[in-house]
């Protein structure tokens, strides 16, 4: 496998963003989702939209009104509702693959362009009003309990969108102790690789765990590779992006 032409396929045809080669050689088999190692990679190419559609809006001078972001919200939140659960979709049995026609397709499509951007759309929400809402630990914590009691919805997105987004925001400019505010990020990592390494373990024969104990040993053997994901590429890509821009702005002053 590692010889053959299939994982350099695999980098070559992910490599735009767009998620269009799950497999590599039709690994991994014998797993609850098998025939895709990443499946996190998937949701790039929407994140990637999302930012171009706000561009546009911007180009366009749209992000002005303020009343844009919230009626896009409240479209978008319509459209999620009415849609049947993601869920319905991508339930298989172990080992499984759910064969799934054009129209069915359609709606799955449908469905992921509505959950992303109604959790895009929250955050945007949050980030217009935030001169006027108010950041108190309180409400943080009644956030968290509303979308614990909105993950047993079938869609919990419809009810708890805002309130994750305020959670995740609000917390984050809460914390003021310099020990508690990481500059090292390992989150982005967490997210890329961690798919892949929980197949790994499946694969490994460690599905017999409880989902608990799963979690930590996903987590010990996800986090070496997210630091190294951090200090290698993340960490030095946005030191050449600061640099870049001090370079460009010292360049626009000496004119």
């Amino acid at each position: 496998m590692l010889l053959s032409r299939a994982p350099f396929e695999y980098v070559l045809r992910n490599s735009a963003v767009s998620f269009v080669k799950p497999d590599i050689g039709g690994t991994p088999r014998g797993v609850t989702w098998s025939g895709v190692w990443d499946g996190s990679l998937g949701t790039l190419s929407w994140e990637v939209l999302c930012y171009i559609a706000i561009a546009g809006l911007g180009i366009a001078g749209l992000l002005h009104r303020r009343w844009l972001i919230p009626a896009l919200f409240v479209l978008v939140l319509y459209w999620s509702a009415i849609l049947p659960p993601f869920s319905a979709f991508v339930e298989t049995p172990p080992g499984g693959r759910q064969y799934i026609d054009a129209a069915t397709n359609q709606l799955v499509m449908e469905g992921l362009a509505a959950r992303f951007a109604l959790m895009f759309l929250a955050g945007a929400l949050l980030y217009l009003f935030r001169n006027v809402l108010p950041a108190r630990w309180s409400l943080v914590v009644v956030s968290v309990l509303v979308v614990l009691a909105a993950s047993l919805l079938p869609n919990y997105r419809i009810v708890a969108a805002i309130p994750l987004a305020y959670a995740i925001i609000v917390s984050g400019a809460l914390i003021h102790n310099e020990r508690l505010r990481l500059r090292t990020d390992l989150s982005y990592g967490v997210y890329i690789y961690a798919f892949p390494v929980q197949q790994l373990l499946v694969i490994c024969g460690l599905a017999f765990l409880n989902p608990i104990a799963f979690a930590i040993v996903s987590a010990i053997a996800t986090l070496p590779l997210a630091a190294l994901s951090w200090f290698l590429v993340e960490k030095r890509a946005i030191s050449l992006k600061s640099r870049l821009k001090r370079r460009s702005i010292t360049s626009a002053g000496a004119r």
